[in-house]
Formats: C-alpha cells, structure tokens, sequence
C-alpha cells in the first residue's frame, strides 16, 4: 500500500493518534507521508515523518487534532476542507478525506486554494460595491447587525449634497470620480474596526462603536470638515458638502430600524439647508410611525385592489376652459380617511409601495376612463401618473392595449412621469414612453423647475407638457423672486419646445396674472373650476 501511494498524483499521509494516560486524544504523530503531499502541506517527507501537528501546523493544530479525532471515535469517513496556516499570507486550502484506521488515520488531500481564491473574488463582488470597494448594503446591514449585537452605536446617513449637478455638468465620468474620492475621505476619517459602506448613488453609511465620552459630534465634524475641502475632478476644482443624519443603536436594534432612523435623520438635515448633521429623535419617530401607518394603509389597498382614481380637472390660464383630467390614486387610511397619493409621496414613501401603485394603473376601471373621455371637449385628454422614478415598460405598454381595447384612442389621453427618468438613460421604459408617444399618446413631465430644463431631446420620450411640483407656490403668491425667475426660464424652455407649462396645487385663484405673464399656461387647484360655457380652440394636446 505504502509503495503504491508513494507513485500515485494524490497527497497521501498517515498520522497515528497520540493519548494521554485517561485515553484522551492530545496529538497524532506523522507517520508516512508521499512526495504529492510537499505541493499541499509544504513539507518534504524526510521533513515531516515523525513530527507531530502541533509541530507541523501550531496555528491550526487543536482543530485538527480534533477533527481527526472525530473521525477516529466514530469510524466513519469524513470530508473536510481546511485552511492549513489561518491568517498567513498565502495559506494553502485543501479538500481532505479522513478515512479512521486502528488508532491513526489516513489522509487524501487536494489542493483546491485557486477554487477558494475565485470565491472569495465572487463574494466580495456580490457584497461591495465596484466603484469604490466599500461595502455595499448587503453586507453593512450584517455588520451593523454584529456591532449593535455587542456594543452602543452610531449609525450615520451621509448624502453627497448637490451631487446630479455635478453629473449633469460635467458627466458621470466625473461624478464617479468624485464618489470615490469622498470614500477615499471618509475611509480616512475612520479606525481600522469602523464601517463605511456605499448604499448607492450618492448615499453612504457609517457604523461605528459609541464612545461614552462623545457620543458623535466629533467625529461628525471630522467627516464634514474632510469634505469642504476642494475636489480635483476633470481637471477642476469643486466644493461641496454633505448631510448626515444619526441614530443611536442599542441592543435589539435591527439595521433596517437604525438605517431607517438615520435616513429620517438626513432628510430633516437637508430639509434645513443641507451642509449639516441632525441627530433622530422622539419627533422623528413619530413621523416614521405616521408613516408605517400610511405604508400599511397603501399595502392593504393594493392587496385588497381597493385603490380608486378620483378625476382632477386642470385648465387652461388664459380662459378656465378644461385642458386635461387626471385619473389620481386614492385610497382608504384608518387614521385619515380617505388618503390621496400626493399626501402618501409627501412623506417618506416607501420605493417598493410606489412601484406596486404603478402596476395598479393595470386595473383601472377602464369603463369610468370611457364615460370621462366622453365627457371632454375636443383637445382634452384623460391622464395617467406614474410616480417611479424608472417607467416600467410592462406597464405602459398594457395599459395602452387594455385603454385601446376600450376603445379609448391614443390621442384621448397621456401619460405623467416624474423628471428623474431623464437620468435613467438604461430604462427599458424610455423605449415604451417613446413607442406610446408615437402613437399619439402625450407625457407630461413633471418635477421641480430646475429638474424639468434638460439638453435631452425630450420628444424622443414623447414629452408634450411640462408640470411643476410640488408645489412651488404658497397661497397663491410667488413667494420668492428667485422662484420667479426659475419658473420664467422653465416657461422659456417650454415656448422653445412649443409645449405647455402647467402648475399644480394652487392653492387659491390669486396671482394668476403673475403666472400667465411668466409663461404658465395650465393650472390645477380646489378653486380653480373648469370654465364649461366656451371651448377651448385647440392647443399642443
């Protein structure tokens, strides 16, 4: 046998089992080992003949001493696989059978280190983020799931402020050069032990231990102050900074929960001017527990496909006459009552929600969309909104056959995206909107004036209409003379495209001079009724 294994390719070694005087298994000894096994353990037989484990590998040897004792107390083979030399550079992994003999054991190994080198490359793709190397979500969460687990801490939120300028202006190119020079800056300000990870776009998240003498603000301050230093990106210098917001973890926190808190946390912190940090507190959880409530209403109406559309006329400024009516998503709320979607997106809405309300556009009562249609002048249209920032195609295009198939015309109605699908240059759904378009179908983008002026050819999507939201304007009156001059360019853009410019939610009638002087030409709110006695003479829709 001995002669045999000494020829064969396989790393092949026998090791009898050494005992105390109560029989207990404290070492095993080699006693033959082939030439194959110096590729696998780094020995060459003459070497390694006679010596012990704990000689031969010390930093592995209690563990298979252990394992090898196993397998001689049950008289069972068994498969294993080992790293030989834990925490040295270059440690050798093999596949080893243990098959029990009479006080020893006979070994097979195989050398599998390139195989546990690739999965190791695969998991660290799987669980970092390929721009910067920072972890990503899946595995902050289960590291911040370890250090909540055995200590206090704090989990900071950090949004890049003012971040799309810097793609819009300069590209994308740029703006991945900036990400990875802000976790280069945050990596600096952190201990070796400390997580700084990137949930995406321009979000990164830090999770370290709670010093009791400072439960933060230093370190904050460290982070911040990191970032006001200049940028060198293109060939450019660039300033910016950054919002954080905090949450304290404590045992029995989940990192969802802390993630959630200091998400609440960032967004009161831009809500206040960005370029500052804002601790969660009672206040806050509050508003997460309103909004678990409106998460919960939203999901058991969607479950239930008990969400119904209630028509919004919106008409045109320079006669009242009616221009469109939109189909908006209502539901029941248990607190609320009778919930509207634009109050739902004024919260914290959840992504997932959002997305499932889209879908539900599939199951509009397509009779009460023919008897609308049958009410409107010529020009005016029926529409539809959706409220993701990625336009499902799926969607779009079933919704044009089910509304076809009723007999509605493509030029009976339209589509409301948000203006974030110019930046989703990838959207399948761009294609869709496109497609749609060409059919007649009109889509009015909607957004903040400043999200709505794009160099993208915006009739490639279909674009008709340009509306501003959320509402920009308070009680009627343009309250800021920058606003003024936002919504004038808007308008200019608008007239350039020869498409109509419209603001929702006003909240009374007032004013409305200043806006057609502007360049508005459709508006929407409670005061604002359709004029019925005239008609329009036609316009873009």
């Amino acid at each position: 046998m001995l002669e045999a294994s000494t020829s064969t390719a396989d790393a092949i070694s026998i090791l009898e089992e050494l005992v105390d005087a109560e029989g207990r298994t404290t070492d095993f000894r080699m006693v033959f080992t082939n030439v194959a096994a110096t590729q696998v353990t780094g020995f060459d037989p003459a070497e390694a003949t006679g010596r012990t484990v704990r000689e031969l590998f010390p930093d592995n040897a209690d563990w298979l001493v252990a394992l090898w004792s196993a397998a001689v107390r049950s008289g069972e083979p068994i498969v294993e696989e080992i790293e030989l030399r834990p925490g040295q550079t270059g440690s050798p992994w093999i596949r080893q059978q243990i098959v029990p003999l009479d006080g020893a054991v006979a070994i097979t190994s195989h050398d599998i280190t390139a195989r546990k080198e690739a999965e190791r490359e695969l998991w660290h793709l799987a669980h970092h983020d390929p721009l910067t190397g920072l972890p990503n979500r899946t595995l902050a969460e289960s590291r911040i799931d370890r250090l909540v687990a055995r200590s206090d801490c704090v989990v900071m939120f950090i949004d890049v402020d003012h971040f799309k300028t810097v793609n819009d202006r300069l590209g994308h190119l740029a703006g991945d050069e900036m990400l990875s020079q802000v976790a280069g800056r945050l990596r600096s300000c952190m201990r070796n032990d400390d997580l700084v990870a990137r949930f995406g776009g321009d979000e990164f998240v830090v999770c370290v231990v709670e010093d009791p003498t400072d439960p933060g603000p230093r370190l904050v301050e460290k982070i911040m102050d990191s970032m006001r230093y200049p940028f060198h990106i293109a060939g450019r210098n660039i300033t910016t900074t950054i919002s954080i917001g905090i949450a304290h973890g404590r045992a029995g926190d989940s990192p969802s929960e802390l993630l959630r808190r200091a998400d609440a946390a960032v967004y009161r912190s831009k809500g206040r001017g960005r370029d500052r940090w804002t601790v969660f507190d009672e206040e806050m959880g509050d508003a997460l527990a309103a909004q678990d409530l409106a998460d919960q209403a939203l999901r058991d109406a969607l479950d239930g496909h008990r969400v119904e559309y209630r028509p919004v006329p919106f008409v045109h400024l320079s006669d009242g006459v009616l221009h469109s009516v939109v189909l908006s998503a209502c539901w029941e709320h248990p607190a609320l009552g009778r919930q509207d979607v634009h109050d739902y997106l004024a919260g914290t809405p959840d992504p997932g929600l959002v997305g499932r309300l889209d879908a539900e556009l599939l199951r509009v009562d397509t009779e009460t969309v023919v008897s609308t249609v049958a009410t409107l002048a010529p020009g005016a249209r029926v529409r539809f909104t959706l409220h993701g920032d990625l336009v499902d195609d799926v969607t779009v295009l079933e919704l044009e056959r089910r509304l076809a198939d009723a007999g509605v015309r493509a030029v009976q109605w339209g589509l409301d995206v948000p203006s974030a699908v110019l930046g989703a240059s990838g959207s399948v759904g761009r294609a869709a909107l496109g497609l749609v378009g060409t059919m007649g179908v009109a889509v009015t983008l909607y957004g903040t004036p400043r999200s709505l002026v794009s160099d993208e050819d915006l009739s490639s999507i279909g674009v008709r209409a340009l509306q501003i939201n959320p509402r920009p304007i308070r009680g009627g009156t343009i309250v800021d003379r920058q606003l003024g001059a936002t919504l004038s360019s808007v308008a200019a853009f608008a007239r350039q495209l020869g498409i109509d410019l419209i603001v929702s939610d006003l909240s009374s009638s007032q004013d409305l001079a200043t806006l057609s002087a502007l360049g508005v030409t459709v508006v929407q709110g409670p005061d604002l009724e359709p004029n019925v006695s005239s008609q329009h003479p036609g316009g873009t829709w």
